[in-house]
């Protein structure tokens, strides 16, 4: 996680302008360029057998993207309240 510096004397605006170019300065752990620790928190499931076709359909393709999807959507259901999230709602776009 980085934070952003404003500029309140406008420095980096000029010099942006000058050199035709964005500048930022990514401000993070200790005032240095690291990134701040974040907590990541990954679950995994059990394998979704696949079946291997070398030319599979369209409705082929369909069905294996919902059944992933509903996998997906049955590990956050278990496990959102673990995490603080049992207001949240998944949603996939």
């Amino acid at each position: 996680m980085m934070h952003a510096w404003f500029d309140r004397w406008g420095i980096m605006r000029s010099l942006s302008r000058y050199f035709r170019i964005s500048l930022l300065l990514p401000v993070g752990r200790f005032g240095l360029p690291i990134p701040r620790r974040a907590n990541i928190t990954m679950l995994t499931s059990v394998p979704i057998q696949v079946e291997r076709r070398p030319h599979p359909t369209e409705e082929e393709v369909a069905a294996l993207h919902e059944r992933i999807l509903a996998e997906v959507r049955a590990l956050f259901e278990a496990h959102k309240s673990a995490l603080g999230w049992a207001n949240k709602r998944l949603v996939f776009v």
